[in-house]
């Protein structure tokens, strides 16, 4: 070991005391050994054991310094805890504001002045924080459920939580969340795997009861079509919603409502807290409308018995009353009756159908009739009939049936043109019935002839006494007539006709012909289709 002047030398090993030291002037060059003592003091031995990591909340760390040293003795000991905190003494205590690893120094300094120092970390574990977020308003109304939900935030992992209610644990509550429906004050404890809790957080959830009421009965269980029944309740709530046959009536948020239709009508009550419960009863309603009025009739001929026939429809009506009234100053309350008029003419007939249940229901219908008179009967032209030889006979038309009497000679007697075909004259009778039920007789004489011919009387008299006043065409064995015709003296035609029913009256363009002879021609063909020509001449008297 050498050591120049002045120098400072670290002896090894420890606590030897005698060392020698050789030295060399600078004049002679001469080295020189000397012997000293030099006393090597001991370093103490730093040690302390770290504590076991805390949560934040309450944290109260113990440190205490096992430090020891061989010769000599402890003079102090410095702790550095890592937050820019210090302390001094062998056992000290320590609280962190923050989570976190901090280095943790201990420096020891023996009673020579010697120091060592030693560091070592210890953990301040973060508290969890929790809040709780329900998943609807925290007012709820009696017989709804809510759920709340722990909304933890740690770095930690939980393993427990721990509902409570009103300070009372929830047996098996030990979820992140819980369902609920009593009116409390709802806490939730959470500890994670440091055994950290978070908890105190709470919130209060209200149970709002739900209104109760009733509907009153209406005075009546019907609604006459166009009347409103009135529907109401007695009980108090903050508002109201009418329900027709389940669903919701638009506008319908009073305690009142007018009901216009058939159905199952309920109320909802709601209270101040938006609490919703249904009126106790329903109201079921039906409804009566107004008669659908009809009838008919066919149009009869007067003294003859009229059936009315009632086609109303009253299905939906009720109990219904009738009142006729015929037109002519009677009346009657039967369903469908029967009438009879004493004169031809038009009355208006009205029938009223009264609803005994909704008499503000009553309709009535008004209809015209016709009453007919019948018309007089006639006698036809007489026909000039071949003998034993087919004859078409005509009744005038429009009649709905016709009877002939007798049935001699015919071969169908209800035609309007049947068939005659005989040996001797017969006057028939001709019943026609018309569409309005009327009957008229006209008669018919049938003369028999010998041969097929034309024949027109030389003269008429059209004076209008109903007495020879038309020019007759006679038709004997004639099936059809092509055509009649009658000319003047200069050979002018007067009246042209192929119906041997269609008579000259002695005018031409309404004017009245002098009285003069007039020539006619005729063109037929006979039963057998030949053709038949007849010429002549006529005077007309006046």
């Amino acid at each position: 070991l050498s050591a120049t002047s002045g120098a400072t030398v670290n002896a090894n090993p420890l606590n030897t005391t005698n060392y020698t030291i050789s030295g060399t002037t600078s004049a002679t060059g001469c080295k020189k050994d000397t012997i000293i003592a030099v006393t090597i003091l001991d370093n103490p031995s730093v040690d302390f054991s770290p504590p076991a990591g805390q949560c934040l909340n309450g944290n109260s760390f113990s440190f205490s310094s096992s430090s020891t040293i061989t010769t000599g003795s402890i003079a102090g000991s410095v702790w550095s805890f890592g937050d820019g905190q210090t302390a001094t003494g062998t056992n000290v205590q320590h609280t962190y504001s923050s989570p976190g690893v901090y280095p943790v120094k201990l420096i020891v300094t023996s009673n020579n002045g010697c120091k060592d120092s030693i560091t070592k970390s210890v953990t301040v574990f973060a508290q969890p924080l929790v809040s709780i977020v329900p998943n609807g308003p925290l007012s709820i109304c009696n017989g709804n459920s809510l759920q709340l939900n722990a909304n933890v935030q740690s770095a930690s992992p939980i393993n427990l939580y721990q509902w409570t209610n009103n300070g009372t644990v929830i047996p098996g509550a030990t979820g992140s969340s819980i369902i609920v429906n009593q009116t409390a004050n709802y806490a939730i404890s959470v500890t994670d795997i440091n055994g950290c809790v978070a908890n105190n957080f709470s919130v209060s959830v209200i149970v709002n009861p739900l209104p109760q009421g009733v509907v009153d009965l209406p005075s009546a269980n019907f609604i006459c079509e166009g009347t409103p029944v009135i529907l109401s309740t007695p009980s108090s709530a903050a508002s109201y919603q009418w329900y027709f046959n389940g669903s919701v009536i638009s506008g319908a948020t009073q305690s009142t409502y007018n009901a216009l239709n058939p159905g199952n009508y309920t109320l909802e009550l709601i209270s101040a807290a938006g609490c919703r419960n249904f009126a106790n009863g329903n109201i079921s309603l039906i409804i009566y409308r107004k008669p659908l009025v009809n009838f008919s009739f066919p149009e009869y001929c007067r003294l003859i018995p009229i059936p009315f026939n009632n086609s109303s429809d009253t299905s939906l009506s009720g109990p219904v009353t009738w009142s006729w009234d015929f037109g002519d100053g009677n009346t009657s309350t039967q369903f469908s009756p029967t009438h009879t008029y004493a004169s031809g003419d038009n009355y208006s007939v009205q029938l009223t159908a009264t609803p005994t249940i909704c008499p503000s229901l009553i309709t009535t219908n008004n209809q015209v009739i016709h009453i007919d008179t019948p018309a007089a009967g006639i006698r036809y032209p007489t026909v000039d009939a071949v003998f034993n030889t087919n004859t078409l006979l005509h009744a005038r038309g429009n009649a709905i049936s016709y009877l002939w009497m007798p049935s001699t000679g015919l071969n169908n007697v209800t035609l309007q043109n049947p068939i005659f075909n005989y040996n001797i004259p017969v006057e028939y009778t001709i019943r026609l019935v018309w569409p309005t039920q009327c009957i008229t007789v006209d008669t018919l004489l049938v003369r028999i002839q010998r041969a097929i011919n034309i024949q027109v009387p030389t003269a008429f008299t059209p004076n209008s006494d109903n007495h020879n006043d038309y020019l007759d065409v006679f038709l004997s064995g004639i099936a059809e007539l092509r055509f009649f015709r009658v000319f003047n003296r200069w050979g002018q035609l007067l009246f042209e006709t192929h119906d041997p029913r269609q008579l000259w009256d002695g005018t031409f363009k309404g004017r009245k012909q002098p009285a003069e002879t007039y020539v006619w021609t005729a063109e037929g063909v006979d039963v057998n289709g030949n053709t038949v020509i007849r010429r002549g001449q006529t005077i007309l008297i006046r």
